[in-house]
């Protein structure tokens, strides 16, 4: 059985990766192309390309990796080697995949490489079905190769039919796809949900603040008038008092005379209203 490991990747992921000088960090390019030895199931080197149109090419043997991470390459530019032998190195991506006995399995799509060493793990084909087998992408030890061609590629067919599966095929995929939109459906109604809940504790929290609010204000536009109501009867009554008292000054300022002649026009007055009683009569 073939077992993959956290140093292992896909030949695939590698393509446009980034490529960086190691020593000065600078970008050489990204990942072009690997160079795999079919008979050695080595990968030799590979070919990084930059600038405008991919003008730029740089060729570098495996041993000039530094190492391999997610997100770049980074190489050791120093001395560095024109690789031209590995122009002659045959690209297994698409080979038809037959048996020893002359049985038609399927298609190389991918192979597996050590990133420390650059040795092929696995090569990955998919399957058309035969003799059963459920489609997907399954792993083929490089012992289990016999010959590689233009065209096809043959091994044994005791391996291919105890090949181990990589990964689901289409249908299962499918399948894993709905039942992960459905969990997100349900999570997300329950999210909005809560999110409703929220939202109504929050507007209750709201109206409740406003009604008190509302009445903090009219009681205080209450007091504010009753207060008003207050002043304005005591500036009333002091203005009253200060009326009463402008009176009081102005009879006590008058002299003798002024009196007098206050009291004969009263008289007169009364005289007169008297003699129009008696004509009246």
């Amino acid at each position: 059985m073939t077992t993959l490991t956290k140093n292992d990747i896909k030949q695939s992921e590698l393509l446009n990766q980034l490529v960086l000088d190691f020593d000065t960090t600078e970008i050489v390019g990204h990942v072009k192309k690997l160079w795999l030895d079919v008979k050695a199931h080595q990968v030799k080197g590979l070919t990084c390309t930059h600038g405008m149109f991919d003008r730029e090419k740089h060729t570098f043997s495996w041993e000039k990796v530094v190492t391999v991470g997610h997100d770049s390459i980074l190489v050791n530019t120093e001395n560095q080697e024109t690789v031209e032998q590995l122009e002659s190195n045959d690209n297994v991506i698409g080979l038809k995949v037959w048996t020893d006995a002359g049985n038609k399995v399927g298609k190389l799509v991918d192979y597996c490489i050590n990133i420390q060493t650059g040795a092929v793990v696995a090569y990955l084909f998919t399957s058309n079905g035969w003799k059963g087998i459920a489609n997907g992408t399954y792993l083929l030890s490089p012992d289990a190769v016999i010959t590689f061609g233009s065209q096809r590629i043959i091994m044994a067919e005791a391996s291919i039919e105890d090949a181990q599966q990589y990964e689901e095929g289409l249908n299962k995929k499918i399948q894993h796809t709905k039942e992960f939109i459905q969990d997100d459906i349900a999570k997300s109604q329950s999210d909005f949900g809560v999110a409703v809940q929220n939202t109504q504790k929050a507007t209750s929290g709201l109206q409740a603040k406003a009604q008190h609010g509302t009445e903090v204000a009219i009681e205080k536009l209450s007091n504010a008038a009753k207060q008003l109501q207050h002043k304005t009867k005591k500036a009333s009554s002091q203005e009253g008092e200060k009326l009463a008292e402008s009176e009081t000054k102005i009879v006590n300022g008058l002299d003798s005379s002024e009196e007098t002649s206050v009291q004969s026009i009263l008289a007169n007055t009364d005289s007169e209203v008297d003699t129009e009683k008696t004509s009246r009569i």
